[in-house]
């Protein structure tokens, strides 16, 4: 077992450009050893504790660390970047007291400094000021490891056990899942209920602090809750076996207070379930009140009439409330997978099982698939939405809630589906009533100049969607399909650009101004036919066509009443820039998501094909 001292040395405040203090950097230091990550961050302020160190227990781990120093601009919410990186051979460290390792990269330079924690530094730095852009000076510092001590005050983390956040949706099967780990491996599952109750029992100086919230009816606050979940952690049991919290933190907020507190994971487990999934779990969930074993009403009936004849559905397993909650989760997911971003596993399995395998595997080290599942590639595709399914007249409240909530889904994920809202029947109605207003007094009115009603009524069809989606979307609705429509880390929803061209055709050439190989037209109807199913009943839908294939359909004008989908100009874009296209009905919205996710689903897939 090692100890480990990692030391920000540099200025003790952070000036930026107008040489003002200011809060937004925020630096932090990541280990790596093989896969696992262990990261601390300074304290957020105006004024962040430069010169300030930090002692990990570690171990056993190989003779090569690396460290990386990052920061991250809070108020602008940018990714964290690195500020530099270098590695350490800790063999040759041990046999040289203390050492210096240094490098110098685009940010500054970066100081591998070796000392023993327990003692007055044997070297010291002239502080200096870290200028926002460009990083001047910036230094960091790395104690070698030393042998055990019996001091704990200076421990952090214990690190030689697995620490582990899961995460989840209701319904997801955190609670399986916990079980099978504490079987397992042996490690303490930590409860936030049941150690706050625990500490009012005990009577302890933190406990008499939570009872005094309790009694006054009150929440208790995050930092009352992290000091004990942290005393909880220091606990001999839990230093030996390690730690697992399900359910904690549930906020951005209680997982910086975490931070500050220098509370870090080894792994951070997130399990991704369709919603559709959960509430059939949810929903289907029963509880035998005499012994309290759960059952589900399809998936595992209960072994006895007798049983099934007592089981009770408890009011949070009910449709009202199971849409709360998981309303309430999606809402903090998002803010939290910030606070950990660099560190979550996503896990997707069609049972428990399954994933009970994929999370063995990844507790033993399989480097790959840690690699593959912590992928931050973002999947990008554009929806070009049907008006017709936004307004049916009216708007379709409903409906577009539900859209909204499929892309932050998605966005979840890492899949990021940039929208394009068409105008429906508000459009055409508006276009006709402006026919109408001029008749007898502007017989020149062009059919360019009616279609910009219609594009009017595609923006305030963007701008309910807009709304729905909230702070994760882009905050204004671009006029143009130009690569500046589209921002890092925001969904774009738009409308019409210009008049005579559909939502189709607006959608692909989104796609092609930022380079997206896939669209999806959502429309109101199952996807392609050969010729129009109106006609005749009896013409099947095709599954999968080429992008020549649909140019030779729809030919070279958009005729008025022509039964097929994607409009010549959309075609011809697709076929030119070698875009896949999906045709499904957008109504519905599973079916929607299962053809995101690139699962079976009803519908036609257009795909470019070299002659």
């Amino acid at each position: 077992m090692n100890r480990v001292k990692v030391t920000l040395v540099g200025g003790k405040g952070t000036k930026g450009q107008n040489q003002q203090q200011t809060a937004t950097l925020d630096p932090f230091i990541v280990l790596t050893l093989n896969t696992q990550k262990y990261t601390s961050s300074v304290r957020r302020g105006l004024d962040p504790m430069w010169n300030e160190g930090f002692v990990f227990m570690l171990g056993p781990f190989p003779p090569v660390l690396e460290v990386k120093v990052r920061h991250q601009d809070r108020m602008k919410m940018t990714p964290p970047e690195d500020i530099g990186a270098n590695t350490v051979d800790l063999t040759e460290a041990m046999q040289k007291l203390p050492q210096n390792v240094g490098v110098t990269t685009s940010w500054g330079h970066i100081l591998l400094r070796i000392e023993d924690p327990d003692k007055e530094p044997l070297l010291t730095y002239t502080p200096a000021h870290i200028e926002m852009s460009p990083f001047a000076n910036a230094q960091a510092a790395i104690a070698q490891t030393i042998p055990p001590t019996n001091k704990t005050d200076k421990i952090i983390v214990h690190t030689t056990s697995k620490q582990i956040i899961l995460m989840g949706a209701p319904a997801s099967g955190k609670g399986t899942l916990c079980d099978k780990l504490v079987a397992k491996y042996g490690i303490v599952h930590i409860g936030t209920g049941d150690i706050l109750r625990a500490a009012v029992k005990n009577k302890t100086e933190l406990g008499l602090k939570v009872a005094d919230f309790m009694e006054r009816g009150q929440l208790v606050p995050d930092s009352l809750v992290i000091q004990i979940v942290k005393e909880k952690l220091e606990t001999q049991e839990v230093m030996k076996h390690g730690w697992l919290l399900d359910g904690f933190p549930r906020t951005h907020v209680q997982a910086q207070a975490m931070k500050a507190q220098n509370i870090n994971p080894t792994h951070v487990i997130q399990i991704d379930i369709p919603d559709h999934e959960l509430m059939d779990r949810a929903l289907g969930r029963r509880i035998d009140p005499v012994t309290n074993k759960v059952y589900h009403i399809t998936a595992k009936p209960p072994p006895t009439e007798e049983i099934r004849q007592r089981m009770i559905h408890r009011d949070d397993d009910k449709q009202d409330k199971v849409l709360y909650r998981l309303r309430q989760h999606y809402e903090n997911l998002i803010p939290l997978q910030e606070a950990y971003k660099d560190d979550i596993i996503r896990v997707t399995g069609k049972n428990s099982d399954e994933i009970w395998e994929i999370v063995q595997k990844i507790l033993a080290g399989d480097e790959e698939l840690i690699k593959k599942l912590q992928s931050k590639d973002i999947t990008t595709y554009i929806l070009s939405l049907g008006g017709s399914l936004v307004a049916t007249p009216g708007p379709n409240i409903s409906f577009i809630k539900d859209i909204a909530k499929m892309v932050l889904r998605l966005m979840k994920k890492n899949i990021h589906v940039h929208v394009v809202v068409g105008g429906g029947r508000i459009a055409r109605d508006y276009i006709q009533a402006k026919k109408d207003c001029a008749a007898g007094m502007n017989p020149d009115l062009t059919d360019f100049e009616n279609d910009q009603c219609g594009i009017l009524a595609t923006r305030l069809n963007a701008h309910l969607l807009l709304a729905a989606v909230g702070e994760y979307a882009k905050k204004e609705i671009p006029l143009d399909t130009t690569a500046d429509s589209v921002v890092p880390g925001k969904i774009t929803i738009m409308g019409g650009t210009f008049p005579g061209q559909t939502t189709d055709a607006v959608s692909v050439k989104l796609a092609r101004a930022i380079n997206c190989k896939y669209v999806i037209n959502a429309t109101n109807v199952p996807g392609v036919y050969e010729k129009d199913p109106k006609a005749n009943p009896e013409i099947p839908l095709l599954k999968r066509m080429t992008s020549k294939h649909l140019v030779e359909i729809v030919g070279n004008e958009h005729k008025p009443g022509n039964s097929v989908i994607v409009d010549p100009i959309a075609a011809g874009i697709l076929l030119e820039e070698k875009i896949t296209c999906y045709v499904v009905d957008g109504s519905d919205i599973d079916n929607l998501e299962r053809c995101i996710l690139g699962q079976d689903f009803t519908g036609t897939t257009i795909e470019y094909e070299d002659e």
